[in-house]
């Protein structure tokens, strides 16, 4: 049985793969600015606020279910 991988993953991988190869060089750029720990401060951040947003735009609860706790914080501390 064949299955037909769509079209959109293909152009997803290809953009995935074009951000995330301009990510070294700008990364590189910016560590010589500032500390790596104001850096990850800063991403650390901007990914919150962009997370809420997003949560925000779709109607989307960020809040975790009850019995998913356990299997947050194992995960967090690895």
């Amino acid at each position: 049985m064949s299955e037909r991988i769509p079209l959109q993953l293909y152009l997803l991988l290809a953009m995935l793969s074009v951000v995330w190869g301009c990510n070294w060089p700008i990364l590189k750029i910016v560590l010589g600015e500032m500390a790596p720990m104001h850096f990850r401060s800063w991403c650390l951040g901007g990914g919150a606020v962009g997370l809420s947003v997003l949560a925000l735009a779709t109607r989307q609860s960020l809040a975790v279910p009850k019995g998913a706790w356990p299997a947050l914080i194992a995960s967090s501390l690895l």
